[in-house]
């Protein structure tokens, strides 16, 4: 849990980035750590989960002076040994969904569950986050990805059954909203896995197949369901999560590839962090956009640090800064 002398992390003012040089490790993680997820808050911080050792939901601060931490546990979720989609919800309120993952004979179905997390509570005096199960999500297979549509609704992404669902928040009810040959999952194919990240700008879900690429849909913004064709953007080999821009630029973490890729409006895919021998974002499993005018013009991403051909991972997890250009 977040401890009172961390408090600091998201409250104090953060320093200003100066135009440090891109890209940036942040903060890595011991080897072995796969860091699966990672969201920014509005002050800066950003937060990222742990999969397949414990669910650890970290707090992160790029701005972190030389004599202040820049990494603090934020909470540890029980009954679950990973987290992994993160989306915020309504300001410092994040939606968090956790479930039961082994990196060797995969997902145990039924065991996944979404939370509430929210940050404004660190303002106490013993610098906990208020946390509250929404509900445990027992008919799911692998839940992966989440959006939130809105303060009320949030939409899942069951990577194994290829569906995308929509949950209350208030009342923990779920049903199937996507199920489309776009979301389906080749299960001859490893990882045997179809729909992947999300990410809701409205009008459009933004979302990565792990067998076809990048896509979108119009959706209704009170349901979330679909009220217009799935579109594919761009093929890509193996894509995780993702992070889209106002203008739907897309940009891709690959950890297969051990690259970020950008996907342009009009479809061009280019490689904005790694490839070409390059091992700043080795495993690079999710990014998320910077929110403040200190790290404009910043995607965060987040690793597992690459596998080596035992099978074996090659470094730590880490948090890096890239440029978007």
């Amino acid at each position: 849990m977040l401890s009172p002398k961390a408090l600091p992390f998201f409250l104090g003012p953060l320093a200003a980035a100066t135009q440090l040089p891109l890209p940036r490790t942040i903060h890595q993680f011991p080897n072995p750590t796969w860091l699966e997820n990672i969201a920014s808050t509005r002050n800066g911080t950003l937060l990222t989960g742990v999969l397949g050792a414990t669910a650890a939901l970290h707090l992160i601060d790029p701005f972190a002076s030389d004599s202040a931490p820049v990494d603090s546990l934020l909470y540890d979720f029980p009954s679950a040994n990973s987290v992994f989609g993160i989306s915020e919800l309504s300001p410092n309120i994040f939606a968090v969904a956790t479930g039961n993952y082994s990196t060797t004979s995969g997902a145990t179905e039924g065991t996944s569950s979404l939370w509430t997390v929210g940050l404004n509570s660190l303002e106490k005096e013993d610098g906990t986050p208020a946390v509250r199960k929404v509900v445990d999500l027992k008919d799911t297979s692998l839940v992966n990805g989440i959006a939130a549509l809105n303060k009320d609704t949030v939409l899942v992404a069951d990577s194994l059954a290829g569906t995308i669902l929509g949950v209350s928040v208030k009342t923990g009810e779920y049903h199937v909203l996507h199920d489309d040959i776009s979301l389906a999952p080749n299960l001859t194919a490893s990882p045997a896995i179809g729909v992947n990240g999300l990410k809701y700008l409205a009008p459009n879900l933004y979302f990565t197949s792990t067998r076809l690429g990048a896509f979108r849909v119009r959706v209704d913004p009170d349901t979330g369901a679909a009220v217009g064709p799935y579109v594919k953007l761009a093929s890509l080999e193996v894509p995780d999560d993702l992070a889209v821009t106002d203008d739907g630029t897309v940009f891709v973490a690959r950890p297969l590839g051990d690259v970020v890729e950008k996907v342009g409006v009009d479809g061009d895919v280019t490689v904005i962090a790694g490839g070409a021998g390059e091992e700043v974002v080795r495993g690079a499993t999710a990014v998320t956009l910077g929110r403040t005018w200190r790290d404009r013009g910043v995607v965060y991403v987040c690793t597992m640090g690459g596998f080596a051909e035992d099978g074996s991972f090659v470094e730590g997890g880490k948090i890096v800064a890239v440029s978007m250009d």
